[in-house]
């Protein structure tokens, strides 16, 4: 799996550390700032692939970043604050960030956002296989040695997102993050997705199978 460069502006030291931490034992190369001051010196050094940019600074609006990140190209920029109204979201959004996450947070919920703006503006890893089951994002192919059918965008992410995490639990409102980012679906979607998904993976003999669990998420496993 690719590792990404990491711009983190955040002004509370301890939340600043924790992330770091967790971003960094994940293996990304993530440089933390605490000022508008020290992310522009260090835009001027480096072109980070994302941001995680605060909002309430010392010296500013980090909104006021954001035109010095869009000279630098098409960088994600995940606005993380406690400005949870909506038009403080309203507002971050138009002036050019790609999400907003409000804290507290659950950090499934920041990973998840993460891969989610990650993917969408530097496409990585497009064949996944597990089982005999192979999902080639490029094609919107799952298949088998049985068969193959094609699948929609929504239903590419549910699948990957779940073969990434086999066999384990994922948060039901964690998997909607990741496909659908900033954008609310309707409240039965990720069921429509996986009802779906279940029938297309029968169809071509995979022994893969996704298992809602109740209050708690799905979970991809291989049945013997």
């Amino acid at each position: 799996m690719r590792k990404w460069q990491i711009l983190l502006l955040e002004d509370d030291p301890g939340l600043s550390d924790l992330l770091t931490d967790h971003l960094n034992q994940a293996g990304h190369q993530t440089r933390a700032c605490r000022t508008l001051t020290e992310a522009h010196q260090q835009l001027e050094e480096w072109t980070p692939d994302l941001v995680l940019l605060d909002l309430n600074l010392p010296d500013g609006d980090g909104l006021d970043l954001i035109p010095s990140i869009q000279a630098l190209g098409n960088l994600p920029v995940l606005i993380l604050t406690a400005r949870g109204s909506v038009p403080d979201r309203v507002q971050g959004l138009n002036s050019g960030a790609d999400d907003y996450l409000i804290k507290p947070f659950a950090m499934d919920e920041f990973d998840a956002r993460i891969k989610a703006l990650l993917r969408r503006v530097h496409p990585q890893e497009q064949t996944l296989y597990l089982s005999g089951t192979t999902l080639d994002i490029n094609k919107c192919m799952l298949w088998t040695d049985a068969g193959n059918v094609l699948l929609t965008d929504h239903e590419i992410r549910v699948m990957e997102y779940l073969m990434q995490n086999a066999s384990r639990v994922v948060n039901r409102e964690v998997l909607e993050q990741y496909v659908y980012g900033w954008y609310i679906p309707a409240s039965n979607s990720i069921e429509v997705r996986v009802s779906v998904l279940r029938k297309k993976l029968k169809q071509i003999e995979s022994q893969l199978n996704i298992r809602a669990l109740r209050k708690a998420g799905y979970a991809l496993f291989v049945e013997s």
